[in-house]
């Protein structure tokens, strides 16, 4: 896909490139996020296996990669093993790092300042495709697009046929576009991010992989490479190599390893991609080979649903600015606003121990100046004390928000959809759902359950108990998203996919007595006696599959939260 003078291969040898701005921000708009050189090196190590190996590194970025192959060749007796190297990137900060970073003479034909998704083989005017494409893609959602982005992803669709889920982020079309720069045999290196595993759209480009590669692997890191650049995405490397020849395995394996430094010894073994298979949700790859097994046994029996058979979660109230709607009962006497034009909403899940809200919860948060009361004002407010208080709002700041300019109202932010329960979507320790006896809503800090009409009180207790199961628990282990901050989030999508054992057979006060005593440990903070409490309750003395359970959340729990 030529695109005239703008193919043409720049070298930084000058300073006419002008400097630009070297900041997470700058990266974050055009998804690039530096690999460390040590994981570079382990790549390159693992990718170039002689002097005579042509290297491709498409979004060059901070050179790391460049630099690793530039040391592999030496170690092969290669006297320039620059010329061995080519590349582009679309930012003229690249260039710069290759300028300073990489030997750069005689290679003007090399390296091209260009959108790799615009850039064709033929624009490299070589007669030999590469033994070897290596690089960490860019990170950039769909939704992020540009338009001349959307352009140039439009017409490589229409060049060479291939049909890519819309929703797909830039990575997966680097990596499949990459497919077209290698010889027959030949090997990829990619550092991606966890939704390689996960996303939905991802399961194309894993099938369209293991067809094109003898073998492929999948290697989590649990440790976060990226945290200082500003995303807090796990890391997968995907490996892969003999391209152009029959698979070997009827699987991509996976596996997943604690920190950088395993990453490395991992690569130093005979064979790197002897690894387990990919599980059925595989998820982000950390859930230990055993556990995924023995989750998916458990999965078959009859008694197993998913959370989205029985109810739809929906996000919680959006207000627009929280703080200025939420508060404890001593801020809005500060503020002078009358306990008549306020009503208690649910406070952050922090503040709610139980799986059972009820009025003495209520009490006991107002009481104790938790942030749960919200403003409830009139249509057309009259009272003085009211009025004031919206009007210390900044009428500019108002008109800006966009929040409030979907509402008929700008400060009428509830609605009438009272929900059966509410589920904790972001903990350390796994989900909750909480039931709603007190006819309450919440804030988008929780997520809004509706149980469908057939669901008794009693299966929604039973819900709530469930939840707590390890089966359950590490069902959101696998559909769950881990933040850099080592806590679990749940998007609705994924909530709703959370595995429930739901037997038919628990008598209503079997179920009562259970509620009770999952709430009441809870309370205690016990969370490990309310999990036991619900493992006993639906699977009995299966004590063998349990035990793989077990040590399958701990495993992955310590290192989501990198223990």
């Amino acid at each position: 896909m030529k695109d005239d003078s703008s193919n043409d291969a720049i070298l930084a040898e000058s300073t006419e490139i002008a400097p630009v701005s070297h900041t997470i921000s700058h990266r974050r708009t055009i998804g690039a996020f530096y690999t460390p050189i040590t994981v570079s090196t382990a790549l390159s190590n693992w990718g170039i296996r002689s002097k005579e190996d042509r290297v491709l590194e498409p979004c060059f970025g901070g050179c790391t990669f460049l630099e690793a192959a530039i040391e592999r060749l030496k170690s092969f007796g290669h006297t320039r093993p620059e010329m061995n190297l080519f590349g582009c990137d679309l930012d003229p900060l690249a260039f710069q790092y290759l300028k300073t970073r990489v030997a750069t003479d005689g290679l003007k034909s090399n390296f091209f300042l260009q959108d790799f998704m615009s850039f064709e083989f033929e624009n490299l005017n070589q007669k030999e495709k590469f033994d070897l494409v290596i690089g960490n893609p860019p990170y950039i959602g769909h939704g992020k697009f540009g338009k001349s982005q959307r352009e140039i992803l439009d017409a490589w669709r229409k060049l060479h046929g291939i049909t890519i889920d819309r929703r797909a982020s830039l990575w997966a079309y680097f990596v499949i576009h990459a497919l077209h720069f290698l010889k027959p045999g030949g090997r990829i290196a990619w550092v991606l991010p966890g939704s390689f595993l996960h996303a939905k759209y991802a399961t194309s480009i894993r099938e369209a992989l293991h067809a094109a590669f003898s073998n492929v692997a999948a290697i989590t890191i649990a440790e976060r490479l990226f945290i200082s650049e500003g995303t807090e995405e796990t890391t997968v490397v995907l490996l892969a190599d003999g391209y152009k020849r029959p698979p070997q395995r009827e699987y991509i394996s996976v596996t997943c390893v604690d920190s950088v430094d395993d990453f490395v010894n991992l690569l130093k073994t005979d064979d790197q991609t002897n690894t387990q298979p990919e599980q059925i949700y595989p998820g982000h790859g950390m859930v230990p080979h055993e556990a995924g097994e023995a989750h998916f046994a458990i999965s078959e029996g009859d008694s197993i649903i998913d959370l989205g058979d029985i109810a739809t979660l929906q996000i919680g109230l959006v207000t627009g600015n929280t703080k200025f709607f939420v508060k404890s009962k001593s801020d809005w006497k500060t503020e002078d606003v009358e306990a008549r034009h306020l009503q208690y909403i649910l406070p952050q899940s922090k503040w709610v121990s139980g799986i059972n809200l009820t009025s003495v919860d209520t009490e006991i948060q107002i009481s104790n100046d938790v942030p749960c009361l919200a403003l409830n004002s009139p249509a057309s407010p009259r009272a003085e004390r009211l009025v004031r208080y919206l009007q210390s709002y900044d009428a500019d700041l108002i008109l800006k928000n966009a929040t409030f300019g979907k509402r008929p109202h700008w400060f009428r932010f509830a609605d009438d959809k009272i929900p059966d329960a509410f589920f904790v979507f972001m903990a350390s320790l796994g989900p909750r759902i909480i039931l709603n006896s007190v006819s309450c809503n919440a804030t988008n800090s929780v997520y809004r359950v509706f149980f469908k009409d057939d669901v008794s009180l009693s299966m929604q207790k039973l819900a709530a108990i469930s939840i707590h199961s390890t089966f359950s628990q590490l069902s959101a282990e696998i559909v769950g998203h881990a933040r850099g901050s080592g806590a679990l989030k749940l998007e609705p999508s994924s909530a709703h996919k959370i595995r429930l054992s739901m037997p038919d057979n628990l008598s209503e006060n079997t179920i009562n007595t259970a509620f009770n005593a999952v709430d009441a440990a809870l309370r205690k903070r016990s969370w490990e006696e309310a999990r036991k409490l619900a493992d006993r309750l639906l699977f009995g003395n299966d004590t063998e599959k349990l035990a793989l359970l077990d040590r399958g959340l701990l495993t992955v729990r310590n290192r989501r939260m990198r223990k």
